[in-house]
């Protein structure tokens, strides 16, 4: 399995599967062994949005910590539960990475644009978060009572790409 949408399209099957569902495959170390498996990917789509786990398997405090944070981000039921409602967002939402005065490259540019598109003047569209970007995202964020602090997070995107 060499990418995300591989390990997704694993994940759904699995958690699809019949044979797990209906059978009593989830008792002793088999059930060991597919927790095992379930929680690496859960750790490794975390990573994708932004988190920095030790992808290890192990449902630890950390992973814990970030099932909770990603899920009050995304207007979830915070109760560290990886249930039906969870599972649907992580695997359905794009990982957009977080992005301040500094960044660079192709996502800085997509933000510019939907920025712009937006009526946030930024400037140049040229894939570099300078002051001018700054501002226009304390300003999309002021205007869409979203915490200001010029950085583009979870909340920021999603308020963005909504709009789009």
């Amino acid at each position: 399995i060499g990418n995300r949408g591989e390990l997704l399209g694993l994940l759904k099957s699995v958690l699809s599967s019949t044979a797990i569902q209906d059978q009593h495959y989830l008792i002793g170390s088999l059930w060991l062994q597919f927790a095992h498996h379930v929680f690496y990917l859960l750790q490794f789509i975390l990573n994708s949005f932004g988190y920095n786990l030790s992808v290890d398997g192990i449902f630890g405090s950390k992973t814990l910590n970030a099932v909770k944070n990603f899920q009050s981000q995304n207007s979830l039921q915070v109760d560290g539960l990886v249930g039906n409602n969870t599972w649907k967002t992580l695997l359905l939402l794009p990982p957009y990475p977080l992005l301040k005065n500094g960044s660079v490259g192709a996502y800085v540019k997509f933000l510019q644009q939907l920025l712009e598109s937006n009526l946030y003047p930024v400037g140049n569209i040229d894939g570099i978060f300078g002051s001018r970007t700054q501002t226009a995202v304390e300003n999309f964020q002021k205007d869409n009572n979203l915490q200001v602090d010029g950085i583009v997070g979870n909340n920021t995107w999603a308020k963005l790409v909504d709009l789009s």
